[in-house]
């Protein structure tokens, strides 16, 4: 079987060198372009999906964002009918998943609504019924991709979320550490061809992070150690969607 695996093409090829992503020779006869999108929705119904997700009400308590940040690391595209990419060992030949490996990469999520543009890659044609990616806390440990990023990023080393906002007017920057894998089915299945380009967007609901049951959470109440610190992240980890989304409007195109 022939290596399956996207190439970065555009501003993050360097970033793809350093962390030694697999670069194989487009398919023959063209290829098709996949861009990654990011979007975050205000509230999990469906009919607020297209408002600002930088306010944020329950009760008396107002919670506002200001910017939301978070670390990426191997992005891969599972092919129709396979379980997982995750069996693939590196370096081994498979058709079941394209990858794209680079990172760790600093994503600065949108939150006036619509979907912005991360990347764009080439891929082999198929149709994909998945995807999958790390929430990933770099370490100066000896990696030489995370190493590579906190040159750049010295303030996110050991963190792989950072919010800032208000709370009840009280200025907060809540971190966290969290590492964790995300699988997300993307149905009906993205078909990948040589006559279109295809987008995808990463969408998360970034307002029922800081919340338990119906009241808000203060953030500074869930850093390390603290009263929510577990309640927050197990809420970050249900929060992401992944979708076709070729208008870039942050919403499905198969709804």
């Amino acid at each position: 079987m022939k290596t399956a695996f996207l190439r970065l093409v555009g501003a993050l090829s360097l970033a793809c060198a350093v962390a030694g992503c697999s670069d194989s020779s487009a398919p023959a006869g063209g290829a098709a372009q996949i861009s990654f999108n990011v979007a975050t929705a205000s509230t999990g119904s469906a009919a607020a999906l297209t408002a600002p997700a930088d306010s944020i009400v329950l009760g008396a308590d107002v919670l506002v964002l200001t910017k939301v940040e978070m670390v990426l690391r191997d992005i891969k595209f599972r092919r129709q009918n396979h379980d997982a990419c995750d069996s693939v060992a590196s370096g081994h030949d498979d058709d079941s998943c394209e990858e794209f490996s680079a990172g760790p990469v600093l994503v600065d999520f949108p939150l006036n609504g619509g979907a912005e543009e991360q990347f764009t890659v080439t891929a082999d044609t198929g149709v994909f019924g998945g995807i999958e990616l790390k929430l990933h806390k770099p370490e100066d440990d000896g990696d030489a991709a995370d190493q590579a990023f906190l040159a750049l990023h010295p303030d996110f080393s050991k963190i792989s979320i950072r919010v800032t906002g208000t709370f009840n007017g009280n200025a907060f920057t809540y971190t966290s550490d969290l590492n964790a894998e995300q699988e997300f089915d993307i149905n009906p299945p993205l078909v990948v061809n040589q006559q279109s380009d295809v987008a995808v967007t990463l969408k998360v609901d970034v307002s029922s992070w800081f919340r338990n049951g119906s009241v808000l959470i203060d953030p500074s109440q869930a850093l390390k150690d603290g009263a929510f610190e577990n309640q927050v992240k197990n809420n970050i980890e249900a929060s992401f969607e992944a979708f076709h989304d070729d208008n870039h409007d942050g919403q499905s195109d198969d709804d």
